[in-house]
């Protein structure tokens, strides 16, 4: 089957195909057009647990003409105290060791869901961001719309800040800046080149506070205000990478390669008139 010319500028989301191995992953995102691809730890493990080796994994990315724009680690690591601590430091030392094999744009993961003391919070980011920076890798972090605190733009910017920390940049995503109710305003106090990856996902035209991540669907299925905060973004100076992220019932029940397809066509659409204008696709 012929695969789609890519599409500069946009990315898919592993769990938007949640369960799929990684290799069948990297050829549904040529097959829909895509132009890059984001792998979470989970992903890499089950790859080398099922036998895969990462420069066979790397080779295949490069030939299919992907750029890896980001390895995500999991959330939890802000706080963490003893032996759980070590699992999930050492998790994201793997995660570095693969986004170097892979040659991933940058890493990352959820900022705290819970209500840290901030100065514990931010000694765990700096910490995190001087192992990334030592291998020269930025660090791409997220702020989740349901957590305690750090729940919208000015909250988690104010965290990055506080880490002090250049190579330490912010993931805007759509479903939570809508369900952490963020101001768009509060993106001028992030400069346009720290924001390190957009993702684009929906959910039905509910309050903030009644949505689960689970909700999610494609671009266009729902009745967030998508275009008022892509316009926001893409005229704020942002030029980067947006990556479809969508999870649950909606996707996670069809066949993969319809999700991926449709996904890139809805993606699109959301983004017309902004991916003509993009300049260089990087996230840092």
């Amino acid at each position: 089957m012929e695969s789609r010319r890519a599409r500069r500028g946009l990315g898919l989301h592993s769990l938007t195909v949640k369960g799929t191995a990684a290799e069948r992953f990297v050829a549904l995102a040529v097959e829909a057009g895509f132009a890059g691809v984001e792998f979470r730890l989970d992903d890499i493990a089950a790859y080398t647990e099922a036998g895969g080796r990462l420069p066979i994994l790397a080779r295949q990315v490069k030939d299919a003409g992907l750029t890896v724009i980001r390895i995500a680690f999991p959330v939890g690591w802000q706080g963490s105290e003893g032996h759980d601590r070590q699992v999930r430091f050492d998790g994201i030392r793997q995660t570095l060791d693969a986004a170097i094999e892979l040659e991933s744009l940058t890493i990352g993961s959820p900022l705290a869901i819970r209500n840290l003391d901030p100065r514990r919070a931010s000694a765990d980011l700096q910490e995190v961001a001087t192992l990334a920076a030592a291998v020269n890798i930025p660090l791409s972090m997220e702020f989740l719309g349901f957590a305690e605190r750090w729940r919208d733009i000015r909250s988690a910017w104010a965290l990055v800040e506080e880490a002090g920390q250049n190579n330490v940049h912010l993931l805007l995503d759509t479903f939570h800046l809508y369900r952490g109710e963020s101001d768009l305003q509060d993106l001028q106090v992030v400069p346009a080149s720290r924001i390190a990856l957009v993702h684009v996902n929906d959910a039905p035209a509910r309050p903030p506070r009644e949505l689960q991540d689970t909700d999610r669907v494609l671009p266009g299925h729902g009745g967030l205000p998508l275009r008022t905060m892509l316009e926001a973004i893409h005229a704020h100076g942002y030029r980067g990478w947006y990556s479809l992220e969508v999870m649950g019932p909606s996707v996670w029940d069809r066949d993969p390669l319809q999700v991926v397809r449709e996904g890139a066509t809805t993606l699109q659409s959301a983004l017309k008139g902004i991916l003509d204008t993009l300049d260089r696709p990087e996230a840092s």
